[in-house]
This record gives structure tokens, C-alpha cells and sequence, in this order.
């Protein structure tokens, strides 16, 4: 995979540690909508220093294709609205990744994350580094499972995973993909 794609509207880029402001301010600015759909946080986790040792480790796992990160950004808008990533699960037969996004709430609605998100997992199932995607979704979470449904997602009846989140542990569907 590159690690830069552009499209007409976006430019989606994996970042590195030295962008670790540009990040730690898309986090922080989106926190309270975030947190309650995410794992609990360290302390640490909305300073620069952390941030950086994150995109630092995600550098090293983007080479080995263990997990990919974009940043999503709107052309001539210079911070980041979103990511993308693409985490693998699976070596075996069925080469497997979950797929995990977010997007500014400011900037729903534009197909940002479509767009994203096809044009990306086309580029994994092109590249034969996953055989199948696997996304998580809270079953009240309408506009994400509309999302997938639109991406070509499906989801089995009982296939579900509990996540122990910031608010509380919680059943998730469990979407997937296949080229």
C-alpha cells in the first residue's frame, strides 16, 4: 500500500510522529464524541508525547502490514477530519482485517468516509494483504451501519463481539467484506 492516495476532495495520508500536534488536536477537539464508543484511555494518551509514540509504532506496523493508518484530510483544509484503519487479525486461510474509522461530526454527511474507505479497501483487496474486512458496529449505531451497508458490507444474524469500552461493555454486529 502507499502510504499517500488523493482523490477529488481528500488526500489521505499516513502521518508521521513529527505530525504528532496535527493529531493530538483532532483528538482532542473531538474527544467528547469519541470517548464513550472507544476502549478506556491512559492519562497520557491527549499529550503530544503520546501521540508521537504512537505514530511512531504505527510507521513500523504500516511497513509490516499489521496496521495501516490514513489521516483524512479535505483539500485546502489543513488538519485532519478523520481516519481510517485497517488492522490484521488473521494470517490463516483467510487473510482478515477490522476496519475502523472516525470522522469530525462537523463534516458528516459528505461522503467523506465512503469515499475513503472504498477507495482504500479496494487498494487492500487489489494488493492481496486481506482476503476480508471485518467491521464492528453498536446495533444502534444507524448512520455507521448504513455507511457499511452502502461500502457492500454484510452482516450475519448472531454474529456479534463484546467490547469493553470507556462507557461500559458493549455488544457490537460484526459487518464484513469480501472483494
Amino acid at each position: 500500500m502507499d502510504n499517500y492516495y488523493l482523490t477529488d476532495k481528500l488526500s489521505l495520508r499516513v502521518l508521521s510522529p513529527d505530525d504528532c500536534g496535527l493529531v493530538l488536536k483532532f483528538l482532542k477537539s473531538n474527544k467528547s464524541y469519541f470517548e464513550p464508543y472507544e476502549s478506556k484511555k491512559p492519562d497520557s494518551f491527549y499529550t503530544e508525547a503520546f501521540q508521537y509514540d504512537t505514530l511512531l509504532a504505527e510507521s513500523s506496523f504500516f511497513t509490516r502490514g499489521h496496521f495501516l493508518r490514513y489521516y483524512i484530510f479535505i483539500k485546502n483544509f489543513p488538519e485532519p477530519v478523520g481516519t481510517i484503519s485497517y488492522k490484521r487479525v488473521s494470517e490463516t486461510d483467510v487473510k482478515t482485517m477490522t476496519l475502523g474509522y472516525k470522522l469530525d461530526r462537523r463534516f458528516w454527511g459528505r461522503g467523506l468516509a465512503y469515499e475513503s474507505i472504498s477507495l482504500l479497501s479496494a487498494n487492500i483487496f487489489c494488493e492481496h494483504i486481506a482476503d476480508r474486512l471485518e467491521a464492528f458496529v453498536q446495533p444502534d449505531n444507524f448512520k455507521s451501519i448504513k455507511l457499511l451497508r452502502r461500502l457492500g458490507f454484510s452482516h450475519r444474524r448472531g454474529d456479534i463481539k463484546k467490547y469493553d469500552l470507556a462507557s461500559g461493555t458493549v455488544m457490537h454486529d460484526i459487518y464484513y467484506l469480501t472483494p
